[in-house]
């Protein structure tokens, strides 16, 4: 983790769902503040959607 870093450059090829459900299961064990534990996540699939949802976070912010 000491040597993480942040890439947006992304491959247009789609990420295995078994994957992407190990990932979120290893997140229960990750520290929240002050041990809350209230994580939530929503799995956005395909371009389309990510386009729509990204337009709507933009619009919000203008």
């Amino acid at each position: 983790m000491q040597s993480r870093r942040s890439i947006r450059e992304f491959k247009d090829q789609p990420v295995d769902l078994n994957q992407i459900t190990e990932l979120l299961e290893l997140t229960r064990y990750c520290p929240t503040a002050k041990n809350t534990q209230l994580l939530y996540w929503v799995l956005v699939n395909g371009a389309p959607k990510v386009r729509e949802l990204s337009a709507a976070v933009i619009d919000t912010f203008r």
